[in-house]
């Protein structure tokens, strides 16, 4: 996409983005990305939006890919040594050496308060406009409508989606999910967000890398009451690719008693469990491969934050009880180097 800065009406907005275009001729497109998302707007215009997006999925190319370039496995200390509960932290405790080491040897850790109430309400908001956005597309709204809440990111030529994964595909569970990747103005106050409590710092400091996103693992949430889905592992979901991942499973609303949260096993998975034709454990199963181990469903108040990497056993938790709406947002973050390329990529 072309935009005429000439079109932008906000000056901040006009001059954010002459710069981010400069940068982007002269093949800076990571530079370019940062331009846009750190400029401070007095009224951010929806094409800058959509232009960030494009030059996120652009700056892809230019990350090293080397399986070499990265730290891995992360070397974390363990800091809550005989401990075999989930791991509780709040916003203050998380650094990102304790979160590394929780993750590392208990398999995930559980923020309280990683953002702020009246921001997990922004989001919120965010997410529930891209529904409203996503669904008027597929009654036939134009994008220039629906834009800046969805429009679909056509994938990187060099990069493009496997067949399951196409733009298209992205939208089959339209119903309850967004792909943040066609959504460019919450994608911009996600990160935004992100960045100012700290999350960034966590996931880099994990990945020892600049975090990438893809289209298939980086969705916008509005659960409502569903069938109890099985335990898996993102492992036996994720392509067959050496994976270097973390996920921040954030709510935006209380869930766990009357609307769908997560459920996870906390402990540390050394194996890759068999799954059936689902991504889910045989039921028959479960019981011998969990064991003794803890079953938690715990109660997220918004802004809680549920972070681990593709070995954890979790599951949606919808009890028959649960009638409400769930909103969350689930990001996967990868490290350029092991990370798997058929769900179409960004840059974080």
């Amino acid at each position: 996409m072309s935009v005429d800065v000439e079109r932008i009406a906000d000056a901040t907005s006009a001059r954010a983005l002459a710069e981010a275009e400069r940068l982007a001729q002269a093949g800076d497109h990571l530079a370019a990305v940062d331009v846009l998302q750190g400029a401070h707007y007095d009224e951010r215009d929806p094409l800058v939006d959509v232009r960030l997006a494009e030059l996120r999925r652009d700056a892809f190319a230019e990350l090293d890919r080397d399986l070499t370039a990265t730290r891995w496995p992360p070397d974390f200390e363990d800091p809550f040594p005989g401990e075999t509960g989930l791991i509780e932290l709040s916003k203050a405790e998380a650094t990102p050496e304790l979160v590394g080491g929780a993750i590392q040897h208990h398999g995930c850790v559980l923020v309280r308060g990683l953002l702020a109430p009246d921001v997990a309400e922004h989001l919120r908001e965010m997410v529930e406009s891209a529904f409203v956005a996503l669904e008027a597309h597929h009654e036939g709204a134009p994008v220039d409508d629906t834009a800046p809440y969805y429009v679909p990111l056509q994938p990187h030529p060099d990069f493009p989606p496997s067949a399951h994964n196409q733009i298209e595909g992205r939208a089959e569970l339209r119903w309850f999910r967004v792909c943040t990747l066609d959504s460019p103005r919450p994608m911009f106050e996600v990160i935004d967000a992100y960045e100012k409590a700290g999350i960034g710092d966590i996931v880099r400091g994990w990945l020892d890398a600049r975090p990438v996103l893809t289209g298939g693992k980086w969705a916008l949430r509005r659960m409502p009451k569903r069938k109890i889905s099985g335990w898996h592992q993102e492992a036996s979901v994720f392509p067959k690719v050496p994976i270097r991942t973390m996920n921040v499973w954030l709510a935006l609303t209380a869930c766990g008693d009357d609307s769908p949260s997560l459920d996870v096993v906390p402990r540390r998975e050394t194996a890759i469990h068999p799954v059936g034709s689902t991504f889910m454990m045989f039921p028959d199963q479960v019981d011998g491969v969990i064991g003794d181990a803890p079953r938690v469903s715990p109660r997220y108040n918004p802004g809680d934050a549920m972070l681990f990497d593709e070995m954890l056993i979790h599951r949606t938790n919808t009890q028959k009880s649960m009638e409400g709406v769930r909103y969350s947002i689930e990001s996967w973050f990868f490290a350029p180097s092991g990370h798997p390329l058929d769900l179409g990529s960004i840059v974080y």
